[in-house]
C-alpha cells in the first residue's frame, strides 16, 4: 500500500497553519479580548495538539502495535522534532509580528472626557412697551427687537441650573455683566447689570435691567467725543456663574460665562443672531476632564487593546520557544540514537534474492524493526540506480527499495552518517 509523504518541515507548517488558523477562528469568535492569558493558551494548545495529532497518525502501522518488539525510535524523534520545531517557528512568526505590531502603538492616549455632569443657562428678556400694531399684548418678549421709541427698559433673567449624572452637592455664586462696545475700533465698557450673589445648590437666578436710555446717551457721547461715526454698538450679557462641589466623584471646580450678543442701534436693542420669538437663549457646556483612554487594535471588526495584545504576544512567543527547544531536544536525541543504528548498514556488491521468500517492506523503519528484532545487520546494494535494502532471518529475506521519496533519504542520511 502506497502512502503519501511529505518533508517533515512541510508537513509541521501545514499542520501547524491548520491548527492555528482553527484557534484563530474560535478566538475571533468567542475569545474577543476577555483575558489574553486564555487566548494564548488556546493558540499554544491548537498548535501542539495538531502536531501530536498527525504524529500519532503517522505512527499507525499495519501489523499491531502489540506485536511490534521495542526499539528506540530514532527516525521517529527526529521527524516528530522537525514537525514540533516547524509548528513553533510558525509560532514564532505569528506572535513575533504581534509583538513587533503591538510595541509600536501607545497602550492610552491623552484625551478630554465627559466629567459626567453640565452647565446649563437659560437667558430671557422682556420689555414692557406702548401697546399698538409693533406690541399687542404692550411687551417685548425674548427673541423679538425692542424699538427704542416704544420702551426703556428691557429686564433679563438667567436661569442656571447644573446637570448632573451622578448626586450633586454644589454651591457658587452668580452675577451679570453688561459691555457695550465698538467693533470697528475696540472700544468697550462694562457694568454690572445684576450683583454677584451666592447660591447653594443645583440651581440659582439672576435679573437685572438694561437702560436703553443710558445706553443711547453713552453711545451718542462716545460719538460726539471721539469723532467716529459709530452708528451701531454690540451690548452683550454677560453671566458670572462660579460652581464648586462634587457630582458623584466628579469635583467640580467651574466658572461658566456664555454671553449673549444684541445689537444697539439707533432704532432698536435687537438679537446679534436672532433666535425663535417666545423661548429663551440657552447655552449648554458639557464638563471635560483630562483622562487616559484605552488604545485598541481592530482587525475585520474584531479587536483588543494594544495592552492585552501585548501580553498575548508575550505568552505566544514564550509558548513558541519553549515548543522550540523540544523540538531541537527530539531531533537531538533521534541523531544520537540514529548513530546507534547506522552499525547495521553495511554495502555489498550485489545479493541474489532469487528462490528466497521475499517480504517487500514499506519502509526503512520496518526494516530496522526487522533487523533489531532478529539481530541482523542490513545489507545495501544497488540494483537499477535504486538502493535495495535487505535482511536475512535465515528462513525469510526482508527487502525494502529506496523509491526516492525525500523523507525516506533524508531519513536514510542520517542513519547512514550518524547525523
Amino acid at each position: 500500500m502506497s502512502r503519501l509523504r511529505l518533508p517533515p518541515l512541510l508537513a509541521g507548517l501545514l499542520v501547524a497553519a491548520a491548527a492555528l488558523a482553527g484557534g484563530a477562528a474560535v478566538v475571533v469568535h468567542f475569545g474577543r479580548e476577555q483575558d489574553p492569558y486564555a487566548l494564548a493558551a488556546l493558540f499554544a494548545a491548537a498548535a501542539l495538539g495538531g502536531q501530536l495529532a498527525w504524529l500519532a497518525v503517522r505512527r499507525v502501522r499495519m501489523r499491531p502495535e502489540a506485536a511490534a518488539p521495542r526499539r528506540f525510535p530514532a527516525a521517529a524523534l527526529r521527524t516528530s522534532g522537525r514537525a514540533i520545531a516547524a509548528g513553533a517557528l510558525l509560532g514564532l512568526i505569528l506572535f513575533g509580528g504581534l509583538a513587533a505590531f503591538a510595541w509600536t502603538r501607545e497602550p492610552t492616549r491623552s484625551a478630554l472626557l465627559p466629567a459626567g455632569y453640565a452647565h446649563t443657562g437659560a437667558l430671557e428678556y422682556e420689555a414692557v412697551a406702548r401697546g399698538g400694531v409693533v406690541y399687542p399684548d404692550a411687551v417685548a418678549t425674548t427673541g423679538q427687537p425692542v424699538f427704542r421709541r416704544l420702551a426703556d427698559q428691557v429686564h433679563v433673567t438667567y436661569a442656571y441650573r447644573l446637570d448632573a449624572r451622578a448626586r450633586e452637592s454644589v454651591r457658587g455664586t452668580i452675577g451679570l455683566q453688561l459691555e457695550i462696545a465698538d467693533p470697528a475700533t475696540g472700544w468697550k465698557r462694562t457694568f454690572p447689570l445684576a450683583p454677584t450673589s451666592p447660591f447653594d445648590g443645583a440651581q440659582a437666578t439672576s435679573e437685572g435691567t438694561i437702560d436703553l436710555r443710558s445706553l443711547g446717551y453713552l453711545l451718542r457721547t462716545y460719538r460726539t467725543t471721539t469723532g467716529t461715526p459709530a452708528v451701531t454698538a454690540r451690548v452683550t450679557v454677560i453671566p458670572r456663574v462660579a460652581v464648586s462641589g462634587y457630582a458623584g466623584e466628579a469635583v467640580i471646580d467651574d466658572a461658566f460665562a456664555p454671553a449673549t450678543t444684541f445689537v444697539l442701534g439707533r432704532s432698536s436693542l435687537s438679537l446679534e443672531a436672532p433666535t425663535a420669538s417666545d423661548g429663551a437663549i440657552v447655552a449648554r457646556e458639557e464638563a471635560m476632564v483630562r483622562g487616559e483612554l484605552t488604545n485598541r487594535l481592530v482587525l475585520a471588526g474584531r479587536g483588543t487593546t494594544v495592552s492585552r495584545a501585548r501580553e498575548l504576544a508575550l505568552v505566544g512567543v514564550v509558548v513558541s520557544l519553549a515548543a522550540l527547544a523540544v523540538g531541537l531536544a527530539l531531533g537531538l536525541l533521534g541523531r544520537l540514537g540514529g548513530a546507534r543504528s547506522a552499525s547495521r548498514i553495511v554495502d555489498a556488491e550485489s545479493a541474489s534474492p532469487i528462490g528466497r521468500w521475499v517480504s517487500e517492506l514499506g519502509s526503512l523503519d520496518e526494516l530496522m524493526r526487522v533487523a533489531e528484532t532478529y539481530d541482523r545487520i542490513v545489507v545495501r546494494v544497488q540494483e537499477d540506480g535504486r538502493d535495495v535494502y535487505l535482511v536475512d532471518d535465515g528462513v525469510a529475506l526482508y527487502r525494502y527499495v529506496d523509491t526516492a521519496d525525500e523523507l525516506t533519504r533524508e531519513s536514510l542520511g542520517l542513519l547512514v552518517h550518524g547525523g
